[in-house]
């Protein structure tokens, strides 16, 4: 059941990596339907689909796609692995970071304050998110 969904992201990975972004976009979203058919509507490899997909849409500029995919992405992980854990610190980063590039500073502050204070609690003060 795994091994679906498994070919069908590492092809998107595959196509990702070579820059071939419109086939790692269509790649992703049908590695995102098979992992919710696959395994739930709540499931590790749904979020990290849902991660693919932002990183995929991020990179064609299409910000508002990628914003609602990272939020997908991230809500999983808080329901999957609670809200302190490293995947959430990594979804706070990546929804931070698009809002800098639209230059909403104020609602780029908090998601990093709080994936700070996430690496912090896991890692000790010195950690990064």
């Amino acid at each position: 059941m795994t091994d679906r969904w498994e070919d069908i992201n590492g092809r998107a990975i595959e196509h990702l990596r070579h820059e071939r972004y419109e086939e790692a976009l269509q790649e992703a979203l049908v590695a995102a339907a098979c992992a919710e058919s696959e395994f739930g509507a709540v499931h590790p490899n749904v979020a990290v689909s849902y991660h693919n997909l932002g990183e995929i849409h991020r990179l064609l500029g299409s910000r508002g796609q990628a914003e609602t995919s990272f939020g997908k992405s991230l809500s999983l992980y808080e329901a999957i692995n609670g809200p302190d854990s490293g995947e959430v610190a990594d979804g706070l980063v990546n929804l931070a970071a698009l809002d800098l590039e639209q230059g909403r500073l104020d609602q780029a502050e908090p998601k990093l304050r709080r994936a700070l204070a996430i690496a912090e609690k896991s890692d000790g003060p010195t950690s990064a998110a």
